[in-house]
């Protein structure tokens, strides 16, 4: 027993060691993780739902936005699967206040009905994504990668519409991990650090997201407060860059 508490205790130092170090590289500008402009620097993060933002891209968004970078956010649905679709588009106009994301940069065009049993049109959300990369000016394009995350059948769908796109664009894609690591919170970090798109968040932006996806009052059932509690993603975000 005693071995085990050392054990525990000293990968608990290691995983503070290697968070910290991250958290101090990150000070730097957050533009150089994705290459970006650094003069004038514009994003588009492409969602499936309202509540994606903070569930899965949050760290992203906040280092960005901390930056100086003006994101702009294309939710494909209006999350209707239970017949909520404007309380939800509600919602995610005021998680994105909390965010630091205005209501004019939040584009829902709610094109396609929130169902976990059903694909997109790839072609669909491609030409969709098209038009708001070519309106809002952006310089690359953040989205789900091919498994999705939760593996959703529709975010599955927007990272393929994604990857279609005409658009001269960088695209990065976010890592899926596997359920084990998607629960360990911050330890992720172990594995994440060798990716170098790879962004983690302090106290107080943990706590910032935290107030974001408050605003979702409708999607706040039992099993998602223990998500944001425990899931790696309202921490860490690894990114790879597809194009």
């Amino acid at each position: 027993m005693g071995y085990l508490i050392i054990a525990i205790v000293l990968f608990g130092l290691i995983v503070a060691f290697i968070y910290g170090r991250k958290l101090e590289l990150l000070k730097l500008d957050a533009r150089d993780v994705f290459k970006l402009n650094k003069s004038v620097s514009t994003v588009l993060f492409v969602t499936s739902h309202p509540d994606d933002e903070c569930m899965f891209f949050g760290p992203t968004l906040l280092h960005l936005i901390k930056n100086n970078v003006t994101v702009h956010l294309l939710c494909l649905s209006t999350g209707d699967y239970y017949g909520l679709g404007e309380t939800r588009r509600v919602e995610l106009l005021n998680a994105g206040l909390k965010l630091g994301i205005f209501p004019s940069q939040i584009h829902l065009v709610g094109s396609f009905h929130d169902d976990i049993d059903n694909y997109w049109d790839g072609r669909e959300v491609a030409e969709i994504v098209d038009k708001f990369a070519t309106v809002t000016k952006a310089e690359a394009v953040f989205t789900f990668d091919d498994r999705g995350v939760s593996g959703h059948r529709n975010h599955i769908s927007t990272s393929k519409g994604v990857r279609n796109i005409k658009s001269d664009v960088k695209i990065f894609e976010l890592i899926s991990v596997n359920t084990f690591r998607k629960y360990i919170q911050v330890a992720d970090i172990v594995l994440s650090i060798f990716n170098p798109a790879c962004i983690a968040l302090n106290l107080g932006q943990f706590r910032a997201l935290h107030h974001a996806m408050s605003c979702h009052k409708s999607q706040l059932t039992w099993y998602r407060r223990l998500y944001v509690i425990f899931s790696r993603y309202m921490f860490i975000n690894s990114w790879t860059e597809v194009r």
